[in-house]
Protein backbone atom coordinates (compact mmCIF):
# COMPACT_ATOMS: atom_id res chain seq x y z
CA UNK A 1 0.00 0.00 0.00
CA UNK A 2 1.13 3.74 -0.68
CA UNK A 3 1.15 4.96 2.55
CA UNK A 4 2.84 8.28 2.26
CA UNK A 5 1.22 10.75 -0.67
CA UNK A 6 1.66 14.57 -0.54
CA UNK A 7 -1.39 16.89 -0.18
CA UNK A 8 -0.62 20.18 0.20
CA UNK A 9 -2.01 21.41 3.29
CA UNK A 10 -1.50 24.36 6.15
CA UNK A 11 -0.61 21.85 8.84
CA UNK A 12 0.73 18.34 8.88
CA UNK A 13 -2.02 16.09 8.83
CA UNK A 14 -2.63 12.57 10.48
CA UNK A 15 -5.03 9.55 9.68
CA UNK A 16 -7.50 10.79 11.70
CA UNK A 17 -7.59 14.15 10.53
CA UNK A 18 -6.72 16.24 7.94
CA UNK A 19 -6.01 20.14 7.90
CA UNK A 20 -6.81 21.57 4.38
CA UNK A 21 -7.02 24.90 2.24
CA UNK A 22 -10.16 26.31 1.92
CA UNK A 23 -9.96 29.96 -0.01
CA UNK A 24 -12.69 29.99 -1.97
CA UNK A 25 -14.85 28.99 0.90
CA UNK A 26 -17.85 31.00 1.94
CA UNK A 27 -18.12 30.66 5.27
CA UNK A 28 -16.01 29.93 8.17
CA UNK A 29 -16.09 28.39 11.74
CA UNK A 30 -14.69 28.18 15.45
CA UNK A 31 -16.32 25.92 17.12
CA UNK A 32 -14.46 23.13 19.11
CA UNK A 33 -15.25 18.97 18.48
CA UNK A 34 -15.42 16.32 21.06
CA UNK A 35 -14.88 12.35 20.65
CA UNK A 36 -14.54 9.45 22.55
CA UNK A 37 -12.30 6.60 22.91
CA UNK A 38 -8.56 5.94 24.83
CA UNK A 39 -6.89 9.46 24.08
CA UNK A 40 -8.26 12.87 24.36
CA UNK A 41 -8.96 14.72 21.39
CA UNK A 42 -7.43 18.58 21.65
CA UNK A 43 -8.66 21.75 19.73
CA UNK A 44 -5.58 24.43 18.63
CA UNK A 45 -3.71 26.17 16.42
CA UNK A 46 -1.69 24.38 13.33
CA UNK A 47 1.42 23.55 13.97
CA UNK A 48 4.19 20.15 13.66
CA UNK A 49 1.63 17.19 13.82
CA UNK A 50 -0.95 19.20 15.47
CA UNK A 51 -3.26 16.57 13.96
CA UNK A 52 -1.71 13.39 15.52
CA UNK A 53 -3.26 13.54 18.96
CA UNK A 54 -6.61 16.14 17.80
CA UNK A 55 -8.34 18.39 15.74
CA UNK A 56 -6.88 21.63 14.54
CA UNK A 57 -9.63 24.51 14.14
CA UNK A 58 -12.62 22.42 14.12
CA UNK A 59 -15.65 23.72 13.05
CA UNK A 60 -18.96 22.39 12.72
CA UNK A 61 -20.48 24.99 10.56
CA UNK A 62 -22.06 23.87 7.20
CA UNK A 63 -21.89 25.70 3.48
CA UNK A 64 -18.58 26.95 1.81
CA UNK A 65 -16.42 25.04 -0.70
CA UNK A 66 -13.44 22.31 0.68
CA UNK A 67 -10.11 22.67 -1.46
CA UNK A 68 -7.98 19.75 -1.75
CA UNK A 69 -4.71 20.24 -3.66
CA UNK A 70 -2.91 17.05 -4.37
CA UNK A 71 0.83 16.66 -6.37
CA UNK A 72 -0.05 13.36 -8.37
CA UNK A 73 -3.45 11.47 -8.49
CA UNK A 74 -4.82 8.34 -6.98
CA UNK A 75 -4.63 4.88 -8.38
CA UNK A 76 -8.35 4.79 -9.11
CA UNK A 77 -11.26 7.11 -7.68
CA UNK A 78 -13.07 2.96 -8.47
CA UNK A 79 -13.55 2.21 -4.55
CA UNK A 80 -13.51 -1.19 -5.63
CA UNK A 81 -9.90 -0.75 -7.44
CA UNK A 82 -8.18 1.37 -4.77
CA UNK A 83 -5.16 0.36 -2.34
CA UNK A 84 -3.61 4.23 -1.95
CA UNK A 85 -4.22 4.50 1.61
CA UNK A 86 -5.16 8.54 1.21
CA UNK A 87 -7.54 7.35 -1.75
CA UNK A 88 -9.13 4.65 0.28
CA UNK A 89 -9.90 8.06 3.05
CA UNK A 90 -11.29 9.85 0.50
CA UNK A 91 -13.85 7.03 -1.29
CA UNK A 92 -15.27 7.51 2.12
CA UNK A 93 -16.82 10.86 0.98
CA UNK A 94 -18.95 8.98 -1.05
CA UNK A 95 -19.45 5.39 -0.87
CA UNK A 96 -20.43 3.57 2.52
CA UNK A 97 -18.20 0.05 2.65
CA UNK A 98 -19.57 -2.64 5.33
CA UNK A 99 -17.31 -1.52 7.64
CA UNK A 100 -14.85 1.90 8.41
CA UNK A 101 -12.86 3.52 11.55
CA UNK A 102 -14.19 5.31 14.29
CA UNK A 103 -14.04 9.78 13.06
CA UNK A 104 -11.48 10.37 16.43
CA UNK A 105 -8.05 11.20 16.68
CA UNK A 106 -5.36 9.33 17.76
CA UNK A 107 -5.24 6.33 18.75
CA UNK A 108 -9.34 6.08 18.71
CA UNK A 109 -9.39 6.57 15.28
CA UNK A 110 -8.44 2.74 15.37
CA UNK A 111 -11.26 1.43 16.71
CA UNK A 112 -13.88 -0.58 14.03
CA UNK A 113 -16.92 0.72 13.49
CA UNK A 114 -20.07 -0.72 11.20
CA UNK A 115 -20.94 1.43 8.13
CA UNK A 116 -23.22 -0.46 6.03
CA UNK A 117 -23.26 -3.37 8.43
CA UNK A 118 -25.81 -3.05 11.31
CA UNK A 119 -23.08 -4.79 13.75
CA UNK A 120 -20.00 -6.50 13.63
CA UNK A 121 -21.45 -9.53 12.76
CA UNK A 122 -21.59 -13.16 13.98
CA UNK A 123 -19.42 -15.86 13.10
CA UNK A 124 -19.64 -20.10 13.21
CA UNK A 125 -18.40 -22.24 15.82
CA UNK A 126 -15.67 -22.93 13.40
CA UNK A 127 -15.19 -19.92 12.00
CA UNK A 128 -15.79 -20.66 8.59
CA UNK A 129 -19.21 -18.58 8.15
CA UNK A 130 -19.33 -15.10 8.78
CA UNK A 131 -22.88 -13.55 9.17
CA UNK A 132 -23.75 -9.74 8.79
CA UNK A 133 -26.92 -7.56 8.21
CA UNK A 134 -27.03 -4.88 6.06
CA UNK A 135 -28.86 -1.72 6.88
CA UNK A 136 -32.06 -1.13 5.45
CA UNK A 137 -33.46 1.77 3.33
CA UNK A 138 -30.34 3.22 2.21
CA UNK A 139 -30.04 4.31 -1.13
CA UNK A 140 -27.85 5.44 -4.35
CA UNK A 141 -27.82 9.03 -5.24
CA UNK A 142 -30.12 7.76 -7.66
CA UNK A 143 -32.69 6.63 -5.41
CA UNK A 144 -32.51 3.04 -5.85
CA UNK A 145 -31.82 0.80 -3.11
CA UNK A 146 -29.88 -2.03 -2.57
CA UNK A 147 -30.99 -5.21 -3.70
CA UNK A 148 -29.30 -8.77 -3.73
CA UNK A 149 -27.20 -8.80 -6.68
CA UNK A 150 -25.75 -5.96 -5.79
CA UNK A 151 -24.59 -7.11 -2.49
CA UNK A 152 -23.34 -10.36 -3.93
CA UNK A 153 -21.39 -9.14 -6.63
CA UNK A 154 -18.73 -6.68 -4.88
CA UNK A 155 -17.36 -8.90 -2.11
CA UNK A 156 -15.80 -11.43 -4.97
CA UNK A 157 -12.52 -9.06 -4.85
CA UNK A 158 -12.13 -10.76 -1.63
CA UNK A 159 -11.61 -14.45 -3.08
CA UNK A 160 -8.14 -15.38 -1.11
CA UNK A 161 -10.51 -15.56 1.89
CA UNK A 162 -13.72 -17.52 0.35
CA UNK A 163 -14.56 -20.99 -0.03
CA UNK A 164 -15.24 -20.44 -3.67
CA UNK A 165 -11.72 -20.71 -5.22
CA UNK A 166 -12.65 -21.03 -9.18
CA UNK A 167 -15.12 -17.84 -9.32
CA UNK A 168 -13.57 -16.65 -12.53
CA UNK A 169 -14.27 -12.75 -10.80
CA UNK A 170 -17.43 -10.23 -12.07
CA UNK A 171 -16.70 -9.59 -15.36
CA UNK A 172 -16.08 -13.27 -16.54
CA UNK A 173 -19.57 -14.52 -14.71
CA UNK A 174 -21.61 -15.53 -17.16
CA UNK A 175 -23.90 -16.38 -14.34
CA UNK A 176 -27.46 -14.54 -14.39
CA UNK A 177 -26.61 -10.89 -12.90
CA UNK A 178 -23.19 -12.22 -12.35
CA UNK A 179 -24.73 -13.80 -9.14
CA UNK A 180 -21.78 -17.01 -10.01
CA UNK A 181 -20.36 -16.41 -6.66
CA UNK A 182 -21.52 -19.28 -3.86
CA UNK A 183 -19.57 -18.38 -1.24
CA UNK A 184 -21.27 -15.26 -0.90
CA UNK A 185 -25.13 -15.83 -0.29
CA UNK A 186 -28.24 -13.68 0.24
CA UNK A 187 -30.94 -15.62 2.03
CA UNK A 188 -33.34 -11.86 2.31
CA UNK A 189 -32.29 -8.27 1.30
CA UNK A 190 -30.29 -7.37 4.02
CA UNK A 191 -28.33 -10.32 4.94
CA UNK A 192 -25.01 -10.94 3.85
CA UNK A 193 -23.21 -14.68 4.63
CA UNK A 194 -19.75 -15.71 3.45
CA UNK A 195 -18.51 -18.61 3.88
CA UNK A 196 -14.59 -18.65 4.11
CA UNK A 197 -11.65 -21.05 3.30
CA UNK A 198 -10.34 -21.22 6.57
CA UNK A 199 -10.89 -19.36 9.78
CA UNK A 200 -9.90 -15.84 9.82
CA UNK A 201 -10.76 -13.95 12.71
CA UNK A 202 -10.08 -10.23 11.54
CA UNK A 203 -11.98 -10.98 8.20
CA UNK A 204 -14.61 -7.88 9.40
CA UNK A 205 -11.55 -5.70 9.00
CA UNK A 206 -10.68 -6.92 5.70
CA UNK A 207 -14.55 -5.81 5.28
CA UNK A 208 -13.44 -2.38 6.06
CA UNK A 209 -11.89 -1.39 2.54
CA UNK A 210 -14.08 0.56 -0.04
CA UNK A 211 -14.52 -2.18 -2.54
CA UNK A 212 -17.29 -3.33 -0.06
CA UNK A 213 -19.46 -0.60 -0.67
CA UNK A 214 -21.87 -1.96 -3.33
CA UNK A 215 -22.42 -1.59 -6.97
CA UNK A 216 -25.72 -2.32 -8.98
CA UNK A 217 -24.18 -4.77 -12.16
CA UNK A 218 -25.68 -3.15 -14.30
CA UNK A 219 -24.16 0.24 -13.54
CA UNK A 220 -20.35 -1.80 -13.50
CA UNK A 221 -18.95 -0.26 -16.60
CA UNK A 222 -15.67 -2.00 -15.58
CA UNK A 223 -12.35 0.26 -15.85
CA UNK A 224 -14.44 3.27 -16.50
CA UNK A 225 -16.35 3.00 -13.26
CA UNK A 226 -13.93 5.68 -11.60
CA UNK A 227 -15.34 7.95 -13.81
CA UNK A 228 -18.88 8.38 -12.29
CA UNK A 229 -19.21 5.76 -9.36
CA UNK A 230 -22.47 5.82 -7.68
CA UNK A 231 -22.71 7.59 -3.92
CA UNK A 232 -23.89 6.08 -1.36
CA UNK A 233 -21.95 8.28 0.80
CA UNK A 234 -22.36 11.97 1.65
CA UNK A 235 -21.24 13.53 -1.28
CA UNK A 236 -21.55 12.58 -5.22
CA UNK A 237 -19.76 13.08 -8.07
CA UNK A 238 -20.77 16.33 -10.03
CA UNK A 239 -17.50 16.07 -12.76
CA UNK A 240 -14.57 14.38 -12.94
CA UNK A 241 -11.84 15.47 -15.40
CA UNK A 242 -9.06 11.93 -15.03
CA UNK A 243 -5.81 13.70 -13.51
CA UNK A 244 -7.08 16.72 -13.07
CA UNK A 245 -10.02 17.87 -11.19
CA UNK A 246 -12.92 16.00 -9.32
CA UNK A 247 -15.90 17.88 -7.85
CA UNK A 248 -18.31 16.49 -5.41
CA UNK A 249 -21.64 17.47 -4.22
CA UNK A 250 -24.01 16.72 -1.42
CA UNK A 251 -25.89 13.66 -2.18
CA UNK A 252 -29.21 14.41 -1.36
CA UNK A 253 -30.48 11.02 -0.40
CA UNK A 254 -27.88 10.35 2.01
CA UNK A 255 -29.11 9.71 5.86
CA UNK A 256 -26.62 10.68 8.17
CA UNK A 257 -28.82 8.24 10.93
CA UNK A 258 -27.43 5.49 8.15
CA UNK A 259 -23.73 6.59 8.88
CA UNK A 260 -22.00 6.70 11.86
CA UNK A 261 -18.95 8.55 10.95
CA UNK A 262 -19.20 10.79 7.97
CA UNK A 263 -20.88 14.37 7.79
CA UNK A 264 -22.01 16.41 5.56
CA UNK A 265 -20.54 20.16 5.91
CA UNK A 266 -18.90 21.80 2.96
CA UNK A 267 -21.67 22.54 0.09
CA UNK A 268 -19.00 21.54 -2.46
CA UNK A 269 -15.61 19.52 -2.51
CA UNK A 270 -12.80 20.22 -4.93
CA UNK A 271 -9.74 17.90 -5.38
CA UNK A 272 -7.41 19.17 -7.68
CA UNK A 273 -4.81 16.88 -9.00
CA UNK A 274 -0.79 17.14 -10.30
CA UNK A 275 -0.76 20.65 -8.77
CA UNK A 276 2.41 22.12 -8.32
CA UNK A 277 3.32 21.75 -4.62
CA UNK A 278 5.21 25.13 -4.46
CA UNK A 279 2.17 27.10 -6.42
CA UNK A 280 0.10 25.83 -3.70
CA UNK A 281 2.01 26.75 -0.93
CA UNK A 282 1.95 30.16 -2.19
CA UNK A 283 -1.59 29.80 -2.57
CA UNK A 284 -1.89 28.72 1.55
CA UNK A 285 -0.03 31.30 2.48
CA UNK A 286 -2.19 33.80 0.65
CA UNK A 287 -5.42 32.38 1.81
CA UNK A 288 -4.52 32.57 5.34
CA UNK A 289 -5.98 29.83 8.18
CA UNK A 290 -8.12 27.14 6.84
CA UNK A 291 -11.52 27.17 6.70
CA UNK A 292 -12.33 24.02 7.51
CA UNK A 293 -10.64 21.35 9.44
CA UNK A 294 -12.91 18.23 8.43
CA UNK A 295 -13.34 15.17 11.07
CA UNK A 296 -11.52 12.27 8.89
CA UNK A 297 -12.52 8.70 8.71
CA UNK A 298 -9.02 6.87 8.58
Amino acid sequence: MKRRSTFAVTAVGAIAALVISACSSSGSGTGTSTSTGTSSPTTGAAGFNAAVNGVVNPSPAKGGTLVFDHSSTPDSMDPGNTYYAWSINFDNLFAMPLFSYKACPATCGLTLVPVLATDMGTTSSDGLTWTFHIKPNVKYAIERQYDRSVMTNGPSYYQQYLADPKYPGPYKDKAKDKLGLTSVQTPDATTLVFHLVAPFADFPYVLAFPNTAPVPPAKDTGSNYQLHPLSTGPYMFQSYQLNKQLTLVPNPNWNPATDPVAKQLPSKIILNLNVNQADTTRSCRACGSPTWTPRWRR
